[in-house]
């Protein structure tokens, strides 16, 4: 049976070195750092008689890990900034959040409906429209995005504004 033998770069010996064998054709790979950059290659082995024979290893694979979590956003209660005949405008602000690309400011308009994304802005804070007559919902989260991979943290605490 062919097993494989997959190789981990060690920037400190600057080598390949043997990180896991395994039957399958996958893997795996924990304790990780996060917003990392790894490189592995993987060579299948046959062993016969007590001899092992290593094939040729592959050619790099590049991974990374994904971003940092990051913390809850602290969101300000939304303050009406002005007021219209059918819709109020409302601005909401939240606290900066460290090593965050930018925010995604959620809403619903029922307590037990589901939320939807508004919008994404590297701002801290936002001025949203909301009708009268109408209760809106809205959280915030942060996200990290590095080597191409996202991260979003916690979501902000729920807060409530009835436009009246």
């Amino acid at each position: 049976m062919e097993m494989y033998r997959v190789y981990k770069y060690n920037s400190t010996t600057k080598t390949y070195q043997k990180y896991k064998d395994t039957k399958k054709c996958s893997i795996t790979v924990t304790g990780l750092k996060a917003e990392k950059r790894y490189l592995f290659k993987v060579a299948a082995y046959k062993k016969k008689d007590g001899i092992t024979k290593i094939g040729k290893k592959s050619a790099v694979c590049t991974a990374y890990t994904a971003p940092k979590q990051l913390k809850a956003v602290k969101i300000t209660a939304p303050k009406t900034v002005s007021k219209g005949s059918s819709r109020n405008m409302v601005q909401l602000k939240w606290k900066k959040v460290s090593g965050a690309t930018g925010y995604r400011v959620y809403y619903k308009t029922a307590a037990k409906s589901s939320w939807k994304l508004l919008k994404k802005t590297s701002a801290v804070s936002m001025k949203i429209s909301v009708k009268k007559g109408k209760t809106n919902y809205f959280r915030v989260a942060a996200y990290r995005t590095k080597n191409k991979l996202t991260t979003v943290g916690k979501y902000s605490e729920t807060v409530k504004y009835s436009a009246k």
